[in-house]
């Protein structure tokens, strides 16, 4: 039955549409979130006995951002944005006073990045199996 000359599936497509664009706003608040947390001046992270915290936070920031950009963006797309997003947090860092461009944290992020999207994939395909 029609509703206002709008059938059931023009429903869906606008359902689908605005879960999109929540989708799109979530990404871009997290990118902005990083990028101000990354630049703040002098962020120390705490320091457990020579365990490196900062390098646990970089990856889940990034696991974060991946899970993310997972549903939106192409496999070439989704890893040049998250790296794009891990470069740039890096460099605004060595503008920041009290912080410093690390490449293992760039490691970091790009592991979060990595294990998000080899967890949601193997995610994926797990759903896929036991729906048979």
């Amino acid at each position: 039955m029609q509703e206002s000359g709008r059938d059931y599936y023009d429903d869906q497509k606008v359902g689908r549409g605005m879960k999109k664009s929540v989708q799109i706003i979530l990404l871009v608040f997290w990118i902005i979130v990083i990028l101000i947390v990354m630049g703040y001046p002098s962020l120390d992270a705490p320091h457990i006995t020579d365990a490196p915290i900062d390098k646990v936070y970089h990856f889940a920031v990034f696991f974060i951002l991946g899970v993310l950009e997972y549903r939106l963006f192409h496999l070439r797309v989704f890893f040049l944005l998250g790296c794009m997003v891990i470069t740039i947090g890096e460099i605004v860092q060595l503008a920041s006073p009290g912080r410093s461009f690390e490449l293992f944290d760039m490691a970091a992020g790009a592991l979060g990045l990595l294990a998000a999207y080899l967890f949601l994939k193997m995610h994926g395909r797990y759903r896929e199996i036991s729906k048979t």
